[in-house]
C-alpha cells in the first residue's frame, strides 16, 4: 500500500526498495518479480492520484462480484442470456 500510495514513481520505487529491505529474507520471488517488473508496474504512477486509488482498490469490485455470485448461484439455469443480464442489473441496483 505504501508504494501504491506513493506521490510519484521515484518515491514509489524508494518505497519498494524500503519494502525489499524488510520483506525480501521472507518473500524472496515477490519481491525479485516487483523490482524485475518496475518499468511496467510504475506506469501506474502516469494515473492521476484518484485514478491510481480505483486501480489499487479492489474491494468495492469485489464486492459487486460477491452479491451477483450470491444471487446467481441458487438459480439452478437461465432461459436466455438476457434473463441473466436482468438479474445482474437489479443487483447492481
Amino acid at each position: 500500500k505504501p508504494i501504491y500510495k506513493a506521490n510519484n514513481e521515484e518515491q514509489g520505487y524508494q518505497r519498494l526498495l524500503a519494502f525489499e529491505e524488510k520483506w525480501a529474507k521472507k518473500y524472496p520471488l515477490t519481491c525479485k518479480s516487483w523490482l524485475d517488473n518496475w518499468l511496467n508496474l510504475s506506469a501506474f504512477f502516469e494515473y492521476d492520484e484518484v485514478v491510481r486509488k480505483i486501480i489499487y482498490t479492489t474491494n468495492p469490485i469485489e464486492g459487486v462480484h460477491r452479491q451477483i455470485r450470491k444471487i446467481t448461484k441458487t438459480k439452478g439455469a437461465f432461459p436466455s442470456e438476457q434473463a441473466l443480464m436482468k438479474l445482474m442489473y437489479l443487483v447492481i441496483q
